[in-house]
């Protein structure tokens, strides 16, 4: 109920609310955007993805649907961030601008790659929100947001090895519908 009023308020331009989102929920972002990055970010860099979530809520009030709560769409956000940092520093490192080839293998150049990627991210993804509940909440717990199983366990009431068998079986399951393209 209080995000829903504090999202309400950024969108009708209320700074109070914005602060009050940024005071709540910025040291939240800072552990997702650390637990992404891993050893691969500064802390100037957390301090700039974190900044730039917080600005990209505010300019896209306006456009912002929440189906979850806010915590989950900023913690999103915070991920997708990280990654496209990342995604960054490693394109600025190298980026062949034609086929390679490697001892007689020729490799995909990175855009035919990069489209792949993103296209089978996208499956992945709608694969994902088909599952049914709890079995999506643990799958996106672990691998998009890092929460340990016993946090998992104890958020959702379970027991530890019953989280890390629905996982197990939610991965055999994403992995075969993922090799048949997705059709259920």
């Amino acid at each position: 109920m209080i995000e829903k009023k504090l999202l309400k308020g950024i969108q009708h331009g209320d700074i109070k609310s914005y602060e009050l989102i940024i005071d709540q929920y910025s040291a939240y972002i800072a552990k997702v955007v650390k637990t992404v990055g891993g050893e691969s970010l500064m802390s100037q860099d957390i301090e700039e993805i974190c900044a730039d979530i917080f600005i990209k809520l505010w300019t896209d009030s306006h456009k912002i649907k929440i189906t979850c709560s806010l915590k989950s769409y900023l913690a999103k956000m915070a991920r997708n961030r990280t990654i496209d940092v990342l995604r960054k520093k490693n394109r600025e490192c190298s980026i062949p601008l034609e086929e390679d080839e490697l001892n007689g293998v020729v490799l995909e150049s990175t855009i035919e790659n990069t489209l792949l990627r993103k296209e089978q991210y996208k499956l992945l993804e709608a694969m994902i929100y088909k599952l049914k509940e709890p079995d999506r909440e643990i799958f996106i717990r672990r691998y998009f947001y890092m929460e340990q199983i016993k946090s998992i366990a104890n958020r959702l009431g379970l027991n530890p090895s019953t989280v890390m068998t629905k996982l197990s079986r939610t991965k055999k399951k994403l992995e075969v519908e993922f090799e048949k393209g997705g059709n259920r």
